[in-house]
């Protein structure tokens, strides 16, 4: 078929072809401020970024220029991640508390996660994303919050992750999860835990017997307007 394509419109190069998954994209904003700060969870208020904005804010505000990244905080996937987090860094599951923890957020999109997680107390984060534009604003995003010392930002995959991490961070979509989430495991230390997302509420059954089939419990399984997260733990935690 690629072929017929290219030979109809005449092309002399390699056609690449690329598909979004419109389904999963941010619900659209026309109602709100683009610039106006809000708050997805109790003690994080996110700030739209735009030139000229003064970085003047309490630790608590993170500076988020989104351009076509996924992540401004305000998808109810990212809000149930941020959420999950936000419960870590209490010590909602005690004894298990989040900070001085590493943090591996996987498909960082804008890197909200890795830096709302630093935010909250872990002592460091890597970030992978596939996608060139993402990964950049991922790395300005860091950089526009001061944490350029505790957050890293590779473009990749898996193939770019070393080791393992005390928190594994994946807000992506259902068929990335099915197809590498053997890496999450993986990747997972002994009594880590696992913030997983990006799927509808009616998908939550099928991912819960998946990752437990890889060794991971379920600590919680909450949802919001239709989509599921799992917290899983590894082990004894």
């Amino acid at each position: 078929m690629m072929s017929r394509l290219k030979k109809s419109l005449a092309l002399t190069e390699d056609l690449e072809i690329r598909v979004r998954n419109l389904a999963y994209c941010e619900p659209p904003g026309a109602s709100e401020r683009p610039r106006e700060p809000f708050k997805p969870v109790p003690g994080i208020t996110i700030q739209p970024w735009c030139s000229g904005l003064s970085r003047n804010a309490d630790a608590s505000t993170i500076f988020l220029h989104h351009k076509q990244a996924f992540g401004t905080g305000r998808h109810p996937s990212t809000r149930l991640c941020l959420e999950s987090i936000s419960r870590l860094a209490r010590g909602e599951r005690a004894p298990w508390k989040l900070r001085g923890r590493s943090v591996l957020d996987f498909g960082c999109g804008t890197g909200l996660l890795a830096v709302a997680a630093v935010k909250m107390g872990a002592a460091c984060a890597l970030g992978v994303e596939i996608d060139k534009e993402a990964a950049d604003t991922a790395q300005m995003n860091v950089a526009l919050n001061g944490l350029s010392e505790k957050i890293v930002i590779r473009r990749g995959s898996w193939e770019g992750v070393r080791g393992e991490y005390d928190v594994i961070l994946a807000n992506v979509v259902a068929s990335v999860l099915i197809r590498t989430g053997g890496e999450i495991a993986k990747h997972l230390k002994e009594a880590g835990m696992a913030v997983i997302s990006g799927f509808g509420i009616n998908q939550a059954g099928d991912m819960v017997q998946f990752f437990q089939s890889l060794g991971l419990e379920t600590a919680e399984r909450p949802s919001l307007d239709g989509w599921a997260a799992l917290v899983m733990k590894k082990g004894v935690g």
